[in-house]
């Protein structure tokens, strides 16, 4: 419905939440760092002060060639995502517990192929990286929906399906003091491209949703005005949104990730530049020298410079003329800049628990090992209760939506064992070489089995599992000799 912008619908294009706007630009930043590539580079690479615009962005020399400048050389390791991705595994390891027996829908949570176990693991990595996030609940609107069969429903995929919301794509929303969800503004977009004759629609808006309606407010092409509005009710009674996390202006850990990952990306594009610098120098001259090459070759300055510099011709030298020389960065100096880059990233990995260099683990005492586990352990043991708590409030939503929604009580892992493996396979090697009863060295073999399976053991089936469990327990490692045995050795 084409409407025309009243006082109302302007509060509603331009409203946001005060956590939202005071976090909004770090938010991207976040997301920028945890995605990498060019975008980041572009945002967050430091132009230097007294850095000219052609080391910089690179230009044209006069023959025509190009010039590549520091910024479209640079990379960005992918450091934040690894921290972020290898917390995510360890979260989605054990697989939840969910008693259904029918997955169809848990297989496609979203209708469009993302498993429960990979939206979840979004959800997880969205909500590391911004500290909250949104999971919305939707379903697909049908005229009549009660005349439906279920295995129409089921072929058309008539059921609710999860959608996961970044703190950048929901922009404002108020609870009562109860809790209870009263009203939520999404940002959202609809792109229509089915007709390969006509050009792709894409259509912008902002979402309200209230209980048992959402409203559409659409944009104008090109426009930040709104020109349409369409109402669209369900029948689920409340706000189908839940909150994972905690909005707030604070800070979070992974701002103070991205700047020591900035400092490290700045480092290595300076090292980078500096090693070009040292490889290909910039070289000086006595200007008698250009003189008598011109001379000696009847050619221009700018032709004798080619000879001199690219085709190494040979330099004439008269007498007091200046030795030719290079000017580049001291040779010493590369040495301390990789340095410091390797001591920030180890930096970087110790302030989330996941310490990855050898050489400083040999430095840490036992205590500060234990320390580091403690704390990502327990860091891991309370977000395992917030995916668990989001998405058993979601399956309550969308069952309450839709009855034929699976209800389900999801059960997270919430043991964490976040150890050096090659440290405790060294230990139980080194304790299965003690004299010790069978009973204690049955109980090394299962921790030794324990850290085999924890390496690789998601080849192994459960009939091999359970043929090394019965032979650990079967163990005898000095049997006794029966009376006939050693009435035969006589």
């Amino acid at each position: 419905m084409q409407i025309t912008e009243s006082p109302e619908i302007k509060i509603i294009r331009e409203r946001v939440n005060h956590i939202y706007q005071y976090r909004r630009d770090q938010l991207t930043i976040n997301l920028l760092g945890y995605a990498g590539g060019s975008e980041y580079i572009n945002a967050r690479l430091s132009r230097f002060a007294g850095e000219s615009t052609i080391p910089w962005e690179g230009g044209n020399r006069g023959d025509g060639s190009v010039v590549t400048g520091r910024k479209n050389q640079a990379h960005c390791a992918p450091n934040l995502r690894r921290i972020i991705d290898k917390i995510t595994q360890f979260l989605m390891a054990i697989e939840p517990e969910r008693d259904v027996s029918d997955t169809t829908i848990l297989d496609n949570i979203t209708r469009d192929g993302i498993t429960v176990n990979q939206f979840m693991a979004d959800i997880s990595v969205k909500l590391n990286v911004c500290g909250w996030c949104w999971l919305g609940i939707d379903m697909p609107r049908v005229d009549q929906p009660e005349t439906l069969s279920l295995q129409q429903k089921e072929i058309a995929k008539i059921r609710p399906y999860w959608l996961a919301y970044s703190p950048l794509d929901v922009v404002d929303w108020a609870f009562d003091n109860q809790g209870n969800l009263l009203w939520l503004l999404a940002l959202g977009e609809e792109r229509d491209n089915f007709d390969p004759y006509r050009k792709e629609k894409v259509r912008k808006y902002r979402a309200l949703w209230q209980p048992g309606m959402v409203t559409k407010y659409i944009y104008g092409t090109d426009s930040d005005k709104i020109i349409g509005q369409e109402v669209i009710p369900f029948t689920y009674s409340g706000v189908p949104f839940v909150l994972v996390g905690t909005p707030s202006k604070a800070p979070h850990i992974f701002d103070d990730l991205e700047r020591v990952n900035r400092s490290i990306m700045d480092l290595e594009s300076c090292s980078r530049q500096n090693f070009f610098e040292m490889m290909f120098p910039q070289m000086y001259l006595s200007a008698s020298v250009l003189d008598s090459t011109c001379e000696k070759l009847k050619v221009e300055p700018k032709e004798a410079l080619q000879y001199i510099v690219g085709l190494h011709y040979p330099l004439l030298l008269a007498e007091g003329d200046v030795i030719p020389g290079y000017i580049m960065p001291p040779v010493g100096e590369m040495g301390g800049l990789r340095t410091e880059i390797k001591e920030l990233r180890a930096a970087l990995y110790d302030a989330v628990g996941l310490m990855l260099r050898s050489e400083s683990k040999q430095q840490q005492t036992a205590e500060s090992k234990a320390w580091d586990h403690l704390d990502i352990e327990q860091m891991l043991s309370s977000q395992a209760e917030m995916l668990e708590e989001a998405e058993r409030v979601a399956v309550r939503i969308s069952h309450e939506w839709d009855p034929t929604f699976p209800e389900y009580d999801p059960k997270y892992n919430r043991k964490f064992n976040i150890s050096d493996l090659v440290q405790d396979m060294q230990t139980l090697i080194l304790s299965a070489q003690l004299a010790m009863p069978d009973e204690m060295m049955k109980l090394v073999l299962r921790k030794v089995y324990k850290v085999i399976t924890k390496i690789g053991g998601s080849d192994i089936t459960e009939e091999e599992k359970q043929s090394i469990l019965d032979a650990i327990d079967n163990y005898n490692r000095n049997p006794m000799l029966s009376t006939e045995n050693e009435q035969e050795n006589y």
